[in-house]
């Protein structure tokens, strides 16, 4: 990987690169974003890679989109100018879990992640994962919105006062930023700072109860779907109210059941799986009971009803 390409705004595509150099080329792609970061894939070969910088004045943007992935980064404990900076992760495709620090949240498309490279964090995603990752300098932001860094690791939901806006500038940024004089490109940065700064200050005082126990709920499920002892009334109790209650909260806010949240989880899971070259000679009994099911009967029916066709119409197959 030549670090100069990274450098002038350009891209990386594994559709154009053969596929034996694919793996090596996506791992090497890892620390040319930031020292310290590596990756790892659930598949044997990466079928899907993309990887675009722009640069905007002292921060820049990337846009990556992957296979399944799990990445980690070890912050090195030293400032560089590498490191020095803090990023706003948004999850454009698909969805992942982000840990941060201590805290744990899943993202999905919309959601954005305030991430500090000074700490570690590691990003997992068990589907084709798109991403836009906005760096600040670190210093000039902390000085202009010094109530951020108690946000680091927090996540703005695109219910969160002013996030859907934010998103979209961002994404409008993937696609646009490009076109812009590069020497007008700090102000696009400037702005996205001042949204960025409305959008928390209006947050701390919209936030509800309701909105913290979705995202807890959903996250509780997100870390233990695939255990077969996970149930509704599992969920509820680790948010210290009742199921009913919980159930009625999560209809409210995502016209979805605990249970259908747990049963979605499963299925997305097991559908990667199927598709996952590597688990080609396992039964479909055996990856339904991998991802919590205890009836394989009940999951193909469930598969089916989710997907339009069967596990065995779905899985992989090898030529």
């Amino acid at each position: 990987m030549e670090t100069p390409a990274a450098e002038n705004g350009t891209s990386i595509d594994l559709s154009c690169v053969e596929m034996e150099s694919r793996k090596a080329t996506w791992t090497g792609a890892a620390p040319v974003m930031l020292p310290g970061l590596s990756v790892s894939f659930r598949s044997r070969v990466p079928s899907i890679g993309n990887l675009k910088r722009i640069s905007l004045g002292e921060g820049c943007l990337w846009a990556v989109r992957s296979s399944p992935v799990a990445v980690e980064y070890h912050a090195s404990g030293v400032a560089t100018s590498e490191s020095d900076y803090i990023a706003l992760l948004m999850q454009v495709e698909g969805s992942a879990l982000v840990s941060h620090g201590l805290s744990q949240s899943h993202l999905r498309e919309g959601d954005i992640c305030i991430i500090d490279e000074h700490m570690d964090f590691g990003i997992k995603s068990l589907e084709i994962c798109g991403l836009a990752v906005l760096k600040f300098p670190r210093t000039p932001i902390l000085t202009r919105l010094p109530h951020l860094k108690k946000h680091i690791a927090s996540v703005l939901t695109q219910a969160h006062p002013g996030s859907a806006i934010l998103g979209d500038m961002i994404v409008s940024l993937v696609k646009s930023a490009h076109q812009v004089p590069e020497e007008r490109r700090a102000n696009l940065l400037t702005a996205i700072a001042q949204i960025l700064s409305a959008s928390l200050a209006r947050g701390e005082t919209q936030k509800t109860g309701s909105e913290w126990r979705v995202t807890s709920a959903l996250n509780f499920i997100d870390l233990n779907f695939l255990s077969p002892e996970l149930r509704a009334e599992t969920v509820a109790d680790a948010q210290g109210i009742s199921r009913r209650r919980l159930d009625q909260i999560l209809i409210k806010t995502t016209g979805t059941s605990i249970t259908g949240h747990v049963w979605k989880r499963r299925l997305d899971h097991a559908s990667a799986d199927l598709l996952d070259p590597q688990y080609s000679e396992k039964t479909i009994t055996e990856v339904a009971f991998d991802n919590g099911f205890q009836d394989s009967g009940h999951f193909s029916r469930a598969f089916k009803a989710r997907f339009g066709r069967s596990p065995a119409q779905w899985r992989f197959k090898p030529s």
